[in-house]
């Protein structure tokens, strides 16, 4: 599994007090530095350790990849991929595996499940 680092932990929560502040000081400023933020191989490494904590991170999307499979090329790769694609405006997110799972205390009923892609957990 993989775990984020605690740099990158701080620089997310610097980065967020910073816009915190930012929204209070001025409300009417006009947010530029967003997409970089979201794009920062910081935050997206951030992402990736979320997903990889999931209960779900050893269920396959449509592509049949888990965290697991996709970590094997590594972090750094794989953010960089992701990172590339997105800033380029070529990403396209996965369509979603649609599974049933039972309800809880209810025998016979089932529930619609989602299950994205690792590079989709939107």
């Amino acid at each position: 599994m993989y775990v984020a680092t605690q740099l990158d932990k701080s620089w997310l929560r610097s980065e967020q007090r910073k816009l915190y502040a930012r929204s209070w000081d001025e409300p009417g400023y006009v947010w530029r530095r967003l997409w970089g933020l979201v794009t920062d191989q910081r935050n997206l490494r951030l992402a990736l350790a979320r997903v990889a904590r999931n209960r779900g991170a050893r269920t396959a999307g449509v592509d049949g990849q888990t965290v697991r499979k996709v970590l094997r090329q590594g972090v750094d790769e794989v953010v960089e991929q992701l990172r590339a694609e997105l800033r380029s405006g070529s990403y396209r997110p996965s369509p979603v595996r649609r599974v049933l799972i039972p309800k809880a205390g209810q025998p016979g009923k089932v529930r619609p499940l989602g299950i994205p892609t690792v590079r989709d957990p939107g």
